[in-house]
């Protein structure tokens, strides 16, 4: 065992601050999930242009990791983290004041940017100033999204029970963002714990990587993204007006809560990240079947927990396995994982929105669960797949 020196400084940490980042990613992803309906209402959209509008958030997650990860890699994380907080900033001002369809997609488009690009730089820089407890930090990260996310939707909910706009979330946002700018602005991105033997555990400190194993992990994150985001869009209307629930808020809340305590343990038992991503897209495909299958609102709400506790498992273990294949270019590759999510989940929100418009949405989700069986090959497969040579 090597041992290692960690830098105590004083004040905020930096992981605290990529934590509260994520945070709002998270809150913005679930708040924004919840309130789609009723955005839907204002600007009145079907099934086929709601899952058009939910894709656009989704093709710019795609877009601006592929231009900014390289570059990140090149002149430096901070000043890209910078930048895009005020991008997501920005676009929060914008949709908080948009009255037309077209207005307030620019909105999510640069929301969605400053989103993906954020969320790709804390696990980049998690594993270059953590080296030693990164992979646990990455769990914490994704654990705490999931935490936004289940706190998004109700303080949507409650606020809208008591006469606030959808836009309330955007104005929310945009305080919450501009204080965490404020924050981090005068932080340095340095490294917090140092190890005497570069790369023997932080995963290819030796500039070399794994295309092959980085090529795998970004088709699984493909499926994966693509089946939680049409999940996610979707299963409100599923429960109303599908099942005639009256609750139908809770099975998102339950989905992404679920996601919590899944994700830490990923992160604590991230030396297992093979065998949890063969486990977590197994119960996926499982549990997804039966939700489709569900003849009660109350039915398809609960099973949406033990669905969201598979489904939370995947992405801090694709995160994970990615620094062990991408050496030293972790923005480059954490960059093209979130470009890849972000593809998958716009082609999956807009492709579900169109197999529901003609098919209904039982169908819609049934077919999302059978999209997963690809998930499965492909974790097969990676659980023998060789890591970064030292």
């Amino acid at each position: 065992m090597i041992a290692a020196k960690t830098r105590r400084r004083p004040g905020i940490t930096l992981a605290a601050i990529l934590f509260f980042a994520v945070f709002l990613n998270g809150f913005e992803a679930g708040g924004y999930q919840s309130i789609l309906l009723s955005i839907g209402r204002t600007f009145q959209l079907d099934d086929t242009r709601q899952g058009l509008l939910a894709s656009t958030q989704l093709t710019a997650t795609m877009i601006a990791p592929l231009i900014f990860g390289p570059l990140a890699d090149k002149l430096g994380k901070k000043p890209l983290y910078r930048a895009f907080l005020l991008t997501e900033a920005g676009g929060c001002a914008l949709a908080a004041i948009s009255h037309s369809p077209t207005l307030f997609m620019a909105a999510v488009f640069a929301i969605g940017c400053g989103i993906s690009v954020l969320q790709y730089l804390s696990i980049a820089v998690l594993a270059e100033s953590y080296p030693l407890t990164g992979k646990q930090k990455v769990g914490i990260l994704a654990s705490l999204y999931s935490l936004g996310a289940v706190l998004g939707p109700m303080v949507c909910g409650l606020g809208m029970s008591r006469g606030v706009s959808w836009r309330g979330l955007f104005l929310l946002l945009l305080c919450a963002l501009l204080l965490d700018f404020a924050v981090i602005f005068p932080m340095d991105f340095s490294p917090r714990e140092l190890l005497p033997s570069a790369g023997a555990e932080s995963g290819g400190a030796s500039g070399k990587w794994v295309l092959s194993g980085v090529i795998l992990l970004c088709l699984a994150l493909f499926v994966y993204t693509g089946f939680e985001n049409g999940f996610a869009f979707f299963i409100n209307s599923f429960v109303s007006n599908e099942l005639h629930g009256s609750h139908a808020y809770l099975s998102l809340s339950l989905f992404w809560m679920a996601m919590i305590p899944s994700r830490l343990l990923c992160g604590f038992w991230h030396r297992y990240s093979r065998q949890l991503l063969v486990a977590a897209v197994v119960g996926m495909a499982v549990f997804a079947a039966l939700v489709a299958a569900a003849q009660s609102p109350w039915a398809a709400i609960l099973l949406s927990f033990p669905l969201g506790f598979f489904s939370g498992a995947v992405y801090p273990t694709v995160m994970n396995r990615s620094l062990d294949f991408s050496g030293s270019r972790t923005g480059t590759v954490t960059g093209l994982l979130t470009a890849v999510s972000g593809l998958g989940g716009a082609v999956t929100a807009s492709a579900v929105g169109v197999v529901s418009q003609s098919f209904g949405l039982r169908t819609a989700l049934a077919t999302l669960a059978v999209l997963m069986l690809a998930n499965i090959a492909l974790s097969l497969i990676l659980l023998r797949k060789k890591e970064t040579a030292s």
